[in-house]
């Protein structure tokens, strides 16, 4: 975010304008998908807590309904976090001038805006996918998948703008992109393969450590212990 701002800057008055406005309608996509992503977060982080404590032995058929819930409740968050990236995908393509003319009524500002339409729902998309699958890795307490996600997305991105001969708006909406796609793609992998501790750390805690990975994330003994009562509760 800091270089994107510093580049920003050398843009000049237009660009840099045509920038803050994109941005601005972007902060609707944003404060949904970070509503998703806490969403999922809670959902997955109660189930948890849920089964630690109230299941009993799980069954073969048993764990694989544990391990397939995160999987289930990510392509469910996503597919709800691209509901409003579609709408404004599709109000940005049916009249763009007339929405960018309402924050600003600069000709040049209005029509660079409109050129760097596509690399800006790109982005949109991309984001779409990226908040979810972290909400869903933060659920999991995947706290290293996480780190590592966040690591990479930055490197890359970094990397890709400082290889720029020179800076322009769409790339630096490219630059967005790829820092939200390299996320996405990155907590997918952490979900979906079977080498992956993201999705082993959603079954029941009940199961040996070895066979969930805890011990791969650095998880003590005493950080999973459950107490699994005789009976449940009675309400």
């Amino acid at each position: 975010a800091t270089l994107t701002v510093a580049s920003q800057a050398q843009l000049g008055p237009v660009s840099s304008s045509a920038y803050s406005i994109l941005h601005q309608l972007g902060l609707w996509t944003s404060m949904i998908c970070e509503s998703i992503s806490i969403a999922t977060q809670t959902t997955l982080s109660r189930r948890h807590h849920h089964r630690a404590v109230y299941s009993t032995q799980p069954t073969s058929q048993h764990e694989k309904s544990i391990r397939a819930y995160p999987k289930r409740l990510l392509r469910n968050a996503i597919a709800i976090a691209c509901i409003p990236c579609i709408i404004l995908m599709a109000s940005l393509r049916i009249m763009p001038t007339r929405i960018i003319s309402s924050f600003s009524n600069n000709v040049e500002v209005v029509q660079t805006s409109t050129e760097a339409m596509g690399a800006f729902l790109v982005c949109q998309m991309c984001k779409c996918l990226s908040f979810p699958t972290n909400g869903i890795l933060l659920g999991m307490k995947d706290w290293r998948g996480s780190f590592l996600g966040m690591v990479c997305a930055n490197t890359i991105s970094v990397l890709f703008l400082a290889r720029s001969a020179t800076v322009d708006l769409k790339r630096l909406w490219r630059v967005w992109t790829l820092y939200y796609a390299t996320q996405a793609m990155f907590g997918m992998w952490r979900v979906f393969t079977a080498e992956s501790v993201a999705a082993d750390q959603a079954a029941d805690m009940s199961v040996d450590e070895s066979f969930i990975g805890l011990d791969w994330i650095g998880l003590d003994n005493d950080e999973i212990a459950i107490a699994t009562p005789s009976s449940n509760p009675k309400s």
